[in-house]
Formats: C-alpha cells, sequence, structure tokens
C-alpha cells in the first residue's frame, strides 16, 4: 500500500513504475477508490523495494506500507489467514498488538474485528495482547473489500519468505 498526496496518484503512479520496472516487469500500480491511496503490486521483496525507493526519490509519495497479505476481504477467513501467517515467523514473541484501519466498508467495526482478531490469536497461538509493550505490531488494512496485513517488530517489517508471494498472487 502507498499513500501519496491527494490528486497526485496519477503522477505517483507512473514515477513508481518507472522507478520499479527496471528490477520487475511485472509491477502493476493500482488506484483505489480513496483519495491519496495507492495499491502497488510487485515480485520484490519488502527490503529490496524500500531500498530500490529510498534511492530513488517520488515526489509527492509519503509512504511505503508493504504487506505480508493482500486478498480479497473473507472476514470468516482471515482470522485463520492471520494465526497462519504469525504461525510462520521465526522470532520470539509473546505480546502482540492488533491495529486495524478500515476504510470504504461500513459494514466493519475496526474496534471489533481489531478485539476478534487478538482473541483468535491468544486462543490459537497461545500469544498476550499488549497496548503498551507489544513485540510484534500486527496492521490489518481494510480498503473497501479487499484486506492487508503487515507484520512490525518495532518499526522494522518481518518478512515471512514463501508466504507473501502466495497470499498476493491470490487477488
Amino acid at each position: 500500500m502507498v499513500t501519496v498526496r491527494a490528486g497526485r496518484e496519477d503522477k505517483v503512479a507512473m514515477d513508481l513504475m518507472d522507478a520499479l520496472y527496471p528490477y520487475d516487469q511485472e509491477v502493476k500500480v493500482s488506484k483505489t477508490d480513496f483519495s491519496g491511496l495507492l495499491i502497488l503490486r510487485t515480485s520484490l521483496n519488502p527490503k529490496r523495494l524500500l531500498d530500490i525507493l529510498r534511492n530513488k526519490p517520488i515526489a509527492h509519495l509519503y509512504k511505503v506500507l508493504p504487506f505480508n497479505y493482500y486478498s480479497s476481504l473473507d472476514e470468516s477467513s482471515l482470522g485463520g489467514e492471520l494465526v497462519r501467517l504469525l504461525s510462520r515467523i521465526n522470532l520470539e514473541w509473546r505480546k502482540f498488538l492488533i491495529k486495524v484501519k478500515v476504510r470504504g466498508n461500513k459494514e466493519i467495526d475496526e474496534n471489533a474485528l481489531s478485539l476478534k482478531l487478538a482473541k483468535l490469536v491468544e486462543e490459537k497461538l497461545g500469544k498476550r495482547g499488549d497496548l503498551k509493550k507489544p513485540e510484534l505490531v500486527i496492521r490489518v488494512e481494510v480498503i473497501g473489500n479487499d484486506v492487508g496485513i503487515s507484520i512490525y517488530r518495532g518499526n522494522t517489517f518481518v518478512n515471512i519468505s514463501g508466504y507473501r508471494k502466495r497470499s498476493i498472487e491470490k487477488v
């Protein structure tokens, strides 16, 4: 997911394509129904993507948020996907925080979804939710009828090998 200056989505999308095409000829940038928000699909791993973009400044580009998982929203299977994703992390962790942001889907309550997912992680993985000192921060971004999940340890994106590509190809 990429956030950009509102009204500059087309220019930033073209600049992203130009910057990434030499490294990934299959790169795609899609506009969303939301001002200032783009979806970037690439086969590059998140660290490589961020390194490339750090060396090629793009005007009006605010933030790049890599997803470990991105698919059509199916609230009934979202919890299972999250548990599968978290069970593949090769890090020691006991405490977590789930942050949910919903855009363009009035049927989903951010707080209710956050509590539901946290309860599931606690039950299935034996981990503990912690608002003050989490070891992992799980960001769930609902964008209309799609959902993306990002996992961070501090400010560092946690890359889970093999999972990201498989789940993104579902879209």
